[in-house]
């Protein structure tokens, strides 16, 4: 017998004729499935992690649009501009127990021409009109003029004029113009423009303002009068004669303020009464925000005014000057009116016939349906146009007397 060739054929058994040789690859080490396979405690776990994926994914669709629409920001913690030159009404109205009247646009107007720190930018001054006239005069010096022709700017309203007041007829030039605006108070023309510093070199301006307001009733309230006492912030009564007002107004209870809307005025004005809680006679922060009632229903008032109808010359220079807004050598009036008229009785009977009774009620027949409201101490009243954020009057009235 002979020895195969080689160890492989010499130790292997020939094949068989139904057994064919595996090829090469064929023998590798096999592995079974079931170790490929994913373990089956592990199973319902990456079930449930995958069902959480979906869940949060689809969680993020609904909420993201939802929570986009939503605003955080609550009405009173916005950032809200206070009123124009609320800072100097403060002043005014701690420094001088009086009644305060400001046209405040008016003054912004005026500081903006001189190049105050305050106000860079004019006023939005109301066109005069039949209820409100507003005018300004800037008297300066002839140097002074022409240093601050490039600071300056021309506002509307507001005017300038060259004057020496040096002179007689400069000094007193300040109270003619006050005269020919209608300013009849002899006080308050005597002497504003004369400015005696003593150095013929000190440059002086002088800024005069007259702002009148006059508030015309469109519908007829059945104005009367009725006998009360007015509060002032010591506790003493004082007698005084309400006018008395009826209709359909808005009214809002505020934290710090009874806030009353009447807007039923001519050359399109509105009216604000701020009506404090309290009757200290101090004034609380104001600020735009308290002027939108637009989300009150309106309510059957009767309100009981004191007599509205005042005149105040207010020298402003002192409390410019300790605020930082006006140069030393500058001195500020205005003169303000203010006249709530309410229709006369035939008008009444007039507009009554056209409206209808629905429009009118006496106080006595409507106390059992209207709720009053009386302004019988201190309070906040201001005059603007309707749908327009400027104040044309800013007033605090302290005493009817």
């Amino acid at each position: 017998m002979s020895v195969p060739p080689t160890p492989q054929t010499r130790y292997s058994l020939p094949p068989t004729p139904h057994q064919t040789r595996k090829p090469g690859y064929r023998c590798l080490p096999e592995i079974h499935a079931s170790r490929l396979a994913v373990s089956g405690s592990l199973r319902p776990k990456l079930g449930l992690l995958l069902l959480l994926v979906v869940v949060l994914v689809s969680l993020c669709f609904i909420l993201v649009p939802l929570l986009s629409k939503i605003s955080f920001s609550s009405p009173k913690t916005r950032n809200i501009p206070p009123l124009p030159l609320f800072s100097l009404f403060e002043h005014l109205s701690v420094s001088s127990p009086s009644t305060i009247l400001l046209s405040p646009d008016l003054i912004l107007s005026s500081l903006a021409m001189v190049g105050s720190s305050l106000s860079s930018n004019c006023g939005e001054l109301t066109r005069n009109s039949s209820s409100v006239r507003l005018a300004g005069r800037i008297f300066m010096e002839r140097k002074r003029k022409a240093r601050q022709s490039r600071l300056s700017r021309n506002c509307p309203g507001v005017e300038e004029e060259q004057v020496d007041f040096r002179t007689k007829q400069g000094s007193a030039r300040v109270g003619d113009w006050l005269q020919e605006s209608g300013v009849t108070d002899t006080l308050a023309n005597t002497d504003i423009g004369h400015t005696d510093t003593g150095d013929s070199d000190t440059d002086n301006t002088v800024i005069a303002t007259v702002a009148t307001i006059k508030l015309h009733l469109t519908v007829p309230s059945a104005p009367q009068t009725t006998p009360g006492h007015w509060v002032s912030p010591t506790g003493s009564l004082l007698p005084v004669k309400f006018t008395v007002l009826t209709g359909q107004y808005k009214v809002a209870s505020l934290p710090t303020y009874t806030t009353v809307l009447l807007d039923t005025f001519r050359d399109n004005l509105e009216l604000y009464l701020l009506l404090p809680h309290t009757k200290s006679g101090q004034i609380g922060h104001i600020t735009w925000d308290d002027f939108n009632l637009a989300s009150f229903g309106t309510t059957h008032l009767e309100i009981l005014l004191p007599p509205i109808s005042l005149v105040s010359h207010v020298t402003l220079s002192p409390s410019l000057h300790s605020l930082g807004h006006l140069s030393p050598d500058t001195t500020f009036t205005q003169h303000t009116s203010l006249h709530l008229t309410p229709m006369t009785s035939s008008h009444t009977n007039t507009s009554q016939a056209a409206a209808g009774e629905s429009h009118h009620q006496s106080p006595g027949s409507s106390s059992s349906s209207s709720t009053r409201l009386v302004f019988d101490h201190s309070f906040v009243l201001v005059v603007k146009e309707v749908d327009q954020d400027s104040v044309i009057l800013m007033m605090r009235y302290s005493s009817p007397s």
